[in-house]
């Protein structure tokens, strides 16, 4: 990761109280907690996006088994 840096941002007041929540769980505090969600986040946003290739690949190699049987 890179430079940390401060920022500010505005979240509901129950919704803050669940981050709160969430972050003591897991022994992080507020903003690791956040570093985090935003990191899997980005992730799993990424693995979205290859998901129409991933299932063409799937589509074609199940073409590919079925004229082999």
């Amino acid at each position: 990761m890179g430079k940390a840096l401060k920022v500010t941002i505005t979240l509901p007041d129950d919704l803050l109280v669940e981050l709160d929540k969430a972050a003591a769980a897991t022994n992080l505090n507020r903003s690791a907690y956040i570093a985090v969600a935003v990191t899997n986040k980005i992730q799993q946003d990424e693995v979205l996006k290859q998901m129409p290739y991933i299932i063409e690949k799937l589509k074609a190699n199940d073409l590919k088994e079925r004229s082999s049987n």
